[in-house]
């Protein structure tokens, strides 16, 4: 190939994106409005948990405040009370989220481009396998 083939009309080549569903075939992400939650079924009172979730649990039962900051992706904190912040992986988070033993307390981000601080409750779920599961 010795030449360029020249962009349709209406494409604008200084765009960085211009060439993106030219190339791919795929269109472009909507960057304005963030995806969905996902939506989990309540996990039952004899789900496993290994440490890293189940004593993040056992902590919030205690007064511990999970709270999620963000803005394209999260960050995750737990404080204890008496205690400073301490910054968390999304894995032991994650895992509560997808049995529903946690929730969000108010309403998500809808606004990728905006700052979000949301605080994190434990679900009736979650208090029923905390009282299943005490010992």
């Amino acid at each position: 190939m010795t030449h360029w083939k020249p962009l349709p009309a209406g494409v604008d080549a200084h765009h960085p994106l211009a060439h993106w569903e030219l190339l791919t075939g795929d269109k472009l992400p909507d960057l304005t409005s963030r995806p969905p939650e996902p939506v989990y079924e309540p996990g039952p009172p004899t789900a496993r948990l290994t440490p890293g979730p189940r004593d993040l649990l056992v902590a919030m039962r205690y007064g511990a405040v999970l709270r999620e900051r963000g803005q394209r992706w999260s960050s995750w904190t737990l404080q204890i009370p008496g205690r400073e912040p301490n910054k968390l992986t999304a894995r032991p988070v994650d895992r509560l989220r997808e049995l529903a033993f946690i929730a969000r307390d108010g309403v998500g981000p809808s606004d990728p481009t905006r700052r979000y601080d949301c605080l994190w409750s434990i679900t009736s779920a979650g208090r029923a396998w905390l009282a299943a599961n005490s010992s």
